[in-house]
């Protein structure tokens, strides 16, 4: 289903395809929730007696009431990350392949996928020496091998009043397609540093909105624009302006988007300072198709632009 049909009938497929996966565990937290204030309310009830005991002979009625409920409220928030926190996990183990189900099959693995030595391959964050991995998800669309995975690269400046910097915070898209390509091809914004070694040159596309605001070099320049088509590089500035706050502009303050074309690998940055995945909250329904509404467009246009590379018959001749 295209991009836009997805995006027009999401109430349709929510309820067919993502609902029927979600109520199981609605179920499951409305019956931790139940468990937990059953658990929790005689421990606060007793926390706050004793703190207002010890402090009414000393600071009276008032002080005792307020510092009880004070440090009553720190025990309960406290034992509520406690007793969420793993919880919380197991269920975004869940939630997020129902989420995904209706792309392919897909599953969350608990170890780094696209390695740091890969990403340092092609010197798109040249500076980065530390790297912070979140959810990894692995699975298979359209009978593609695809990987995406929340990463932060970043480095230390400033000597000895050194601070942290990010290189980069947000998705990296890894799809495995059948055929190797001939050559590599780097697309970024201006100002973005590439691979200094190779014979790489610059390629130049018919499209100006595109080249005013990104940079391809590549190893072969007609395998280049083969790949890099009028509706591959729309569907690049669509997705940039999904995860961005003023339209994808990157020289402007807009979120960044990279790809790489390389042996027989897509890879493809989305920078993104959300914490895109996270959308469980103990309190809430997990019924509020809402909360699915913005990762599951962002999803479709990933998913789009995938599609439309299989569907490109030169890749790989």
């Amino acid at each position: 289903m295209p991009y836009e049909e997805y995006k027009k009938n999401f109430d349709k497929i929510y309820l067919e395809r993502i609902e029927p996966h979600i109520k199981p565990l609605e179920i499951e937290r409305q019956k931790k929730m139940k468990d937990f204030k059953a658990a929790s309310t005689p421990i606060c009830i007793c926390c706050f007696t004793l703190i207002f005991c010890i402090l009414l002979p000393k600071q009276g009625i008032a002080a005792g009431l307020l510092t009880g409920a004070i440090i009553t409220t720190l025990v309960y928030v406290i034992i509520l990350n406690s007793y969420f926190g793993k919880f919380s996990v197991a269920i975004k183990k869940k939630f997020l392949p129902a989420i995904l189900h209706t792309f392919g099959e897909f599953y969350i693995v608990n170890k780094e996928v696209i390695d740091f030595k890969t990403i340092k391959k092609y010197d798109i964050f040249p500076r980065a020496t530390s790297k912070t991995i979140d959810d990894v998800i692995v699975g298979y669309h359209n009978n593609l091998e695809v990987v995406i995975q929340e990463s932060e690269y970043t480095h230390e400046s400033g000597g000895k009043n050194s601070h942290t910097i990010t290189d980069f915070k947000g998705i990296i898209i890894r799809v495995k397609f059948p055929k190797n390509f001939r050559g590599t091809t780097v697309v970024g914004p201006k100002n973005t540093c590439f691979p200094k070694h190779g014979n790489f040159e610059k390629v130049n596309l018919e499209d100006p909105e595109f080249m005013k605001y990104y940079n391809v070099l590549s190893t072969d320049q007609i395998e280049a624009r083969y790949i890099l088509t009028t509706s591959f590089m729309e569907r690049l500035k669509n997705l940039n302006g999904l995860f961005s706050s003023n339209g994808g502009v990157p020289n402007s303050g807009g979120k960044k988007v990279y790809c790489v074309f390389d042996e027989g690998n897509i890879l493809i940055f989305i920078t993104s300072y959300e914490n895109l995945f996270e959308v469980f909250q103990y309190n809430q329904s997990m019924l509020n198709k809402s909360n699915y509404y913005k990762i599951f467009i962002q999803m479709t246009a990933i998913f789009d632009i995938i599609n439309e590379l299989k569907i490109n018959t030169k890749i790989g001749l």
